[in-house]
């Protein structure tokens, strides 16, 4: 926000929500902390361009690393904003889900709770 992005912010969610999200609310691109289960120290950011397309090993992913060691950011005119969409987001990827027919969740990385929001006493 500091260099003028305007967020979305889904909330805690999975990766697949991520991909979804980029998409559906037509950000410029999507990111998300991952690797929870593991120490603070080997978590990582999984980054995607608009359209909910990786970036490039090859070409972008380096670049983003360049920036982040030499410290380069946009000076932007204004400061970005923080949209919290987390509700709306969440209704509409259940919904989404719930029209594609039966759905199967594996509960052993959390999902319980939001398998059961998807599929209510069915599950």
């Amino acid at each position: 926000m500091d260099a003028g992005a305007d967020v979305l912010d889904i909330g805690l969610s999975g990766t697949e929500e991520l991909y979804w999200a980029t998409t559906e609310f037509a950000a410029c691109g999507g990111i998300e902390v991952t690797a929870s289960h593991n120490p603070i120290n080997y978590n990582g950011l999984k980054m995607l361009k608009a359209g909910s397309k990786r970036l490039d090993p090859a070409s972008g992913l380096p670049a983003v690393r360049t920036w982040a060691e030499e410290k380069v950011f946009a000076t932007p005119s204004t400061k970005g904003s923080r949209k919290d969409i987390a509700s709306e987001a969440k209704s509409a990827y259940v919904t989404k889900l719930q029209s594609l027919g039966r759905n199967c969740f594996e509960t052993a990385k959390g999902c319980g709770e939001f398998g059961k929001r998807c599929c209510g006493s069915n599950i």
